[in-house]
């Protein structure tokens, strides 16, 4: 996350142009301020042309600082979706935090990455390859080299599991 948001979307708000321009003057900014060098860092790769997956802890209350990390996020425009995990499984601030964050993202989700099964993994690639419709065709081959993957490691595991079978039933003991 930002190190100084509020500092970030007050210079951010004073800037004029389109998003790739407010972008630049952004990163000029930064630049100049050594007490923004990590800020600074952190938007190169937005500055580069990468998207954004921003992630919030469900669990705890919605605070300014990540409404303003929020709306930079949403001014500087790039795409972007962001990932609701629950780290304790309390989900008290789960429908604050969607609300707010259907007015920034172009997509949410809530996502666990510790619990999450296969099926929910491809899920969320699936639903990245929505937010921008250039980034289709590469995310589709990402998918499908998970797919492939894994059925890979399912038909080694199955014979694995085959083999083991064979021996302990054809073992012999004299």
């Amino acid at each position: 996350g930002f190190q100084n948001p509020g500092r970030i979307l007050a210079e951010l708000k004073k800037l004029n142009g389109n998003s790739d321009s407010l972008l630049d003057q952004l990163k000029r900014f930064t630049a100049s301020l050594p007490d923004l060098k990590d800020d600074h860092e952190l938007l190169l790769p937005v500055t580069r042309g990468a998207g954004v997956i921003y992630v919030v802890d469900g669990a705890r209350p919605l605070r300014n600082v990540d409404r303003a990390e929020m709306e930079i996020l949403r001014l500087i425009g790039r795409p972007r979706m962001a990932v609701i995990n629950c780290k304790n499984d309390d989900f008290q601030f789960l429908d604050s935090w969607k609300d707010e964050l259907r007015k920034h993202f172009n997509s949410s989700r809530v996502f666990n990455a510790h619990r999450a099964t296969y099926a929910e993994r491809i899920e969320l690639l699936e639903a990245l390859k929505a937010i921008d419709q250039d980034w289709y065709k590469l995310l589709a081959d990402i998918v499908s080299a998970f797919r492939q993957d894994w059925e890979a490691r399912t038909r080694i595991s199955a014979e694995t599991i085959c083999s083991l079978l064979s021996d302990c039933l054809c073992f012999q003991l004299q």
